[in-house]
Protein backbone atom coordinates (compact mmCIF):
# COMPACT_ATOMS: atom_id res chain seq x y z
CA UNK A 1 0.00 0.00 0.00
CA UNK A 2 2.97 2.31 1.00
CA UNK A 3 4.46 1.48 -2.25
CA UNK A 4 1.37 2.25 -4.73
CA UNK A 5 0.85 5.94 -2.54
CA UNK A 6 4.45 6.64 -3.31
CA UNK A 7 3.84 6.04 -7.07
CA UNK A 8 0.28 7.98 -7.08
CA UNK A 9 2.63 10.78 -5.37
CA UNK A 10 5.15 11.13 -7.78
CA UNK A 11 2.83 10.71 -10.97
CA UNK A 12 1.03 14.08 -9.40
CA UNK A 13 3.78 15.46 -8.54
CA UNK A 14 5.27 14.50 -11.99
CA UNK A 15 2.13 16.06 -13.75
CA UNK A 16 1.83 19.00 -11.51
CA UNK A 17 5.45 20.06 -12.44
CA UNK A 18 4.80 19.48 -16.35
CA UNK A 19 1.88 21.65 -15.81
CA UNK A 20 3.48 24.67 -14.38
CA UNK A 21 6.71 24.01 -17.40
CA UNK A 22 3.80 23.92 -20.06
CA UNK A 23 1.97 27.37 -18.29
CA UNK A 24 5.65 29.08 -18.05
CA UNK A 25 6.41 28.23 -22.20
CA UNK A 26 2.85 29.42 -22.98
CA UNK A 27 3.34 33.03 -20.93
CA UNK A 28 6.91 33.34 -22.30
CA UNK A 29 5.77 32.60 -26.04
CA UNK A 30 2.72 35.24 -25.66
CA UNK A 31 5.67 37.81 -23.96
CA UNK A 32 7.13 37.28 -27.24
CA UNK A 33 4.35 38.12 -29.08
CA UNK A 34 3.69 41.42 -27.43
CA UNK A 35 3.18 44.40 -29.95
CA UNK A 36 6.54 46.68 -29.97
CA UNK A 37 6.87 49.37 -27.25
CA UNK A 38 5.96 52.90 -28.34
CA UNK A 39 9.08 54.00 -28.78
CA UNK A 40 10.23 50.84 -30.85
CA UNK A 41 11.42 51.23 -34.28
CA UNK A 42 8.09 49.28 -35.42
CA UNK A 43 6.28 51.36 -33.39
CA UNK A 44 7.66 54.59 -34.78
CA UNK A 45 7.32 53.97 -38.31
CA UNK A 46 3.52 52.97 -37.90
CA UNK A 47 3.33 56.56 -36.54
CA UNK A 48 5.48 58.34 -39.16
CA UNK A 49 3.32 56.50 -41.86
CA UNK A 50 -0.40 57.34 -39.69
CA UNK A 51 0.98 61.20 -39.96
CA UNK A 52 2.44 61.01 -43.49
CA UNK A 53 -1.37 59.28 -44.35
CA UNK A 54 -2.92 62.74 -42.24
CA UNK A 55 -0.60 65.01 -43.91
CA UNK A 56 -2.11 64.03 -47.56
CA UNK A 57 -5.47 63.92 -47.17
CA UNK A 58 -5.01 67.63 -45.40
CA UNK A 59 -2.89 68.98 -48.21
CA UNK A 60 -5.45 67.02 -50.66
CA UNK A 61 -8.58 69.02 -48.51
CA UNK A 62 -6.84 72.25 -49.00
CA UNK A 63 -6.09 72.34 -52.48
CA UNK A 64 -9.38 71.35 -53.44
CA UNK A 65 -10.83 74.98 -53.44
CA UNK A 66 -8.27 75.88 -56.20
CA UNK A 67 -8.75 73.02 -58.34
CA UNK A 68 -12.45 73.85 -58.55
CA UNK A 69 -11.99 77.86 -59.09
CA UNK A 70 -12.43 77.28 -62.75
CA UNK A 71 -15.47 75.42 -62.53
CA UNK A 72 -17.31 77.27 -59.68
CA UNK A 73 -17.49 80.63 -60.90
CA UNK A 74 -18.76 82.95 -58.29
CA UNK A 75 -19.47 80.24 -56.03
CA UNK A 76 -17.90 79.72 -52.65
CA UNK A 77 -15.89 75.80 -52.43
CA UNK A 78 -16.04 75.04 -48.82
CA UNK A 79 -14.10 72.19 -48.73
CA UNK A 80 -15.89 68.74 -46.99
CA UNK A 81 -14.66 64.92 -46.12
CA UNK A 82 -17.35 62.19 -46.82
CA UNK A 83 -17.49 60.59 -43.10
CA UNK A 84 -16.88 57.08 -42.63
CA UNK A 85 -17.72 54.07 -40.29
CA UNK A 86 -15.58 53.39 -37.42
CA UNK A 87 -14.91 49.98 -38.26
CA UNK A 88 -15.23 49.48 -41.85
CA UNK A 89 -14.06 52.43 -43.65
CA UNK A 90 -17.03 52.47 -46.03
CA UNK A 91 -19.06 55.94 -46.68
CA UNK A 92 -21.81 56.18 -44.27
CA UNK A 93 -24.41 54.81 -46.18
CA UNK A 94 -28.21 56.04 -46.29
CA UNK A 95 -30.52 53.09 -44.09
CA UNK A 96 -33.46 53.48 -47.13
CA UNK A 97 -31.59 50.81 -49.64
CA UNK A 98 -33.55 52.59 -52.42
CA UNK A 99 -31.77 56.07 -51.40
CA UNK A 100 -28.28 56.59 -52.23
CA UNK A 101 -26.83 59.25 -49.91
CA UNK A 102 -23.52 60.21 -47.98
CA UNK A 103 -22.64 62.20 -44.69
CA UNK A 104 -20.44 64.77 -45.05
CA UNK A 105 -18.35 67.19 -41.61
CA UNK A 106 -19.65 70.22 -42.73
CA UNK A 107 -23.13 71.74 -41.41
CA UNK A 108 -24.85 74.71 -40.81
CA UNK A 109 -22.14 76.40 -38.52
CA UNK A 110 -20.67 76.73 -41.80
CA UNK A 111 -22.90 78.07 -43.76
CA UNK A 112 -24.49 74.93 -45.40
CA UNK A 113 -28.28 74.66 -46.55
CA UNK A 114 -30.66 72.55 -47.64
CA UNK A 115 -30.23 72.30 -51.44
CA UNK A 116 -26.91 73.27 -52.33
CA UNK A 117 -24.91 71.86 -54.77
CA UNK A 118 -21.93 69.62 -54.39
CA UNK A 119 -18.73 69.18 -56.67
CA UNK A 120 -15.81 67.45 -56.83
CA UNK A 121 -13.36 67.97 -59.29
CA UNK A 122 -14.76 65.13 -61.88
CA UNK A 123 -18.06 67.08 -61.54
CA UNK A 124 -21.37 67.07 -59.76
CA UNK A 125 -21.78 65.00 -56.88
CA UNK A 126 -25.28 65.72 -55.63
CA UNK A 127 -27.24 68.10 -53.56
CA UNK A 128 -27.18 69.22 -49.50
CA UNK A 129 -30.75 67.24 -48.35
CA UNK A 130 -30.78 67.52 -44.53
CA UNK A 131 -28.69 70.25 -42.61
CA UNK A 132 -27.02 69.80 -39.06
CA UNK A 133 -24.98 71.76 -36.79
CA UNK A 134 -21.88 69.95 -37.75
CA UNK A 135 -22.66 67.71 -40.82
CA UNK A 136 -25.05 67.21 -43.45
CA UNK A 137 -26.81 64.82 -45.70
CA UNK A 138 -26.40 64.71 -49.22
CA UNK A 139 -28.41 62.58 -51.91
CA UNK A 140 -26.08 61.32 -54.99
CA UNK A 141 -26.97 62.64 -58.65
CA UNK A 142 -27.93 59.25 -59.05
CA UNK A 143 -30.45 59.56 -55.91
CA UNK A 144 -34.05 59.42 -56.71
CA UNK A 145 -34.58 63.08 -55.30
CA UNK A 146 -31.68 64.46 -57.28
CA UNK A 147 -32.51 67.18 -59.65
CA UNK A 148 -30.70 69.29 -61.57
CA UNK A 149 -31.04 71.83 -65.42
CA UNK A 150 -29.16 70.70 -68.08
CA UNK A 151 -27.65 71.01 -71.22
CA UNK A 152 -25.85 69.55 -74.15
CA UNK A 153 -22.06 70.11 -74.34
CA UNK A 154 -20.80 71.87 -77.76
CA UNK A 155 -24.89 70.93 -79.27
CA UNK A 156 -28.22 72.69 -78.92
CA UNK A 157 -30.59 70.90 -76.41
CA UNK A 158 -31.43 71.26 -72.75
CA UNK A 159 -33.93 69.93 -70.16
CA UNK A 160 -33.88 68.12 -66.60
CA UNK A 161 -32.05 65.14 -65.38
CA UNK A 162 -33.19 62.71 -62.33
CA UNK A 163 -31.56 60.22 -60.51
CA UNK A 164 -32.37 56.73 -61.44
CA UNK A 165 -34.52 54.55 -58.86
CA UNK A 166 -33.73 51.46 -60.67
CA UNK A 167 -29.52 51.75 -61.69
CA UNK A 168 -27.69 52.57 -59.27
CA UNK A 169 -24.68 55.00 -60.97
CA UNK A 170 -27.58 56.44 -63.60
CA UNK A 171 -29.77 59.32 -64.42
CA UNK A 172 -32.36 59.85 -66.31
CA UNK A 173 -33.47 63.14 -68.79
CA UNK A 174 -36.62 64.66 -68.16
CA UNK A 175 -38.70 67.49 -69.83
CA UNK A 176 -36.41 68.08 -72.57
CA UNK A 177 -36.97 71.09 -74.60
CA UNK A 178 -36.55 71.29 -78.20
CA UNK A 179 -37.37 67.44 -78.90
CA UNK A 180 -33.66 66.82 -77.68
CA UNK A 181 -31.81 64.03 -79.74
CA UNK A 182 -28.98 62.36 -77.91
CA UNK A 183 -26.05 60.51 -79.10
CA UNK A 184 -24.00 58.05 -77.82
CA UNK A 185 -21.31 59.93 -75.52
CA UNK A 186 -22.79 63.04 -75.70
CA UNK A 187 -21.49 64.61 -72.14
CA UNK A 188 -24.32 66.39 -70.39
CA UNK A 189 -23.13 69.26 -67.96
CA UNK A 190 -24.90 71.62 -65.76
CA UNK A 191 -26.83 74.53 -67.55
CA UNK A 192 -25.89 76.93 -64.08
CA UNK A 193 -29.64 78.53 -64.70
CA UNK A 194 -31.13 76.55 -61.23
CA UNK A 195 -29.16 78.97 -58.95
CA UNK A 196 -27.77 75.46 -57.51
CA UNK A 197 -24.94 74.85 -59.89
CA UNK A 198 -22.64 77.12 -61.98
CA UNK A 199 -22.66 76.46 -66.02
CA UNK A 200 -20.35 73.64 -67.59
CA UNK A 201 -20.31 71.18 -64.56
CA UNK A 202 -20.43 67.73 -65.93
CA UNK A 203 -22.90 66.02 -64.51
CA UNK A 204 -23.20 62.73 -66.94
CA UNK A 205 -22.44 60.65 -70.17
CA UNK A 206 -25.12 59.05 -72.61
CA UNK A 207 -24.54 55.67 -72.47
CA UNK A 208 -27.08 54.16 -73.65
CA UNK A 209 -29.75 56.21 -76.55
CA UNK A 210 -33.08 54.85 -76.04
CA UNK A 211 -36.23 54.97 -78.97
CA UNK A 212 -37.63 57.62 -76.42
CA UNK A 213 -35.26 60.04 -74.98
CA UNK A 214 -36.70 59.59 -71.52
CA UNK A 215 -35.21 56.63 -71.59
CA UNK A 216 -31.60 57.44 -72.42
CA UNK A 217 -29.41 55.67 -69.99
CA UNK A 218 -26.71 58.55 -68.48
CA UNK A 219 -23.81 57.65 -66.31
CA UNK A 220 -23.10 60.21 -63.47
CA UNK A 221 -19.63 61.35 -64.22
CA UNK A 222 -18.62 60.69 -60.71
CA UNK A 223 -17.53 57.64 -59.22
CA UNK A 224 -19.64 57.91 -55.90
CA UNK A 225 -18.17 54.67 -54.38
CA UNK A 226 -14.46 56.38 -54.63
CA UNK A 227 -15.17 59.79 -53.21
CA UNK A 228 -13.34 61.08 -50.51
CA UNK A 229 -13.02 65.55 -51.04
CA UNK A 230 -15.98 67.03 -51.89
CA UNK A 231 -16.83 70.93 -51.78
CA UNK A 232 -20.50 72.43 -50.83
CA UNK A 233 -21.11 75.18 -53.64
CA UNK A 234 -21.76 78.58 -51.06
CA UNK A 235 -23.75 80.84 -53.55
CA UNK A 236 -21.88 84.41 -54.02
CA UNK A 237 -24.40 86.50 -52.00
CA UNK A 238 -25.33 85.75 -47.56
CA UNK A 239 -26.93 82.45 -47.45
CA UNK A 240 -30.64 82.86 -46.38
CA UNK A 241 -32.53 80.04 -44.01
CA UNK A 242 -34.70 77.97 -45.38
Amino acid sequence: MRVRARRRNAAIGFGTWGLLLLIGLVLRSGLQREAPSADSPAALRQRVALLEQENAALKARLALPDKLDSMVGGYKALPARLRHLPMTGLATPDLSPPRHSCVLDVGARDGVRKGQGVVATTGVVGRVAKVYSDHCRVHFADDVGFVAHFRLHRRPGEGIARGDAFRPGNLRPQFLRDRVRFIDGDLLITAGSDGVFPRGIALGVVDAVAPLPQDTRIVAAVDFGALSEVAVLLPPGPNESD
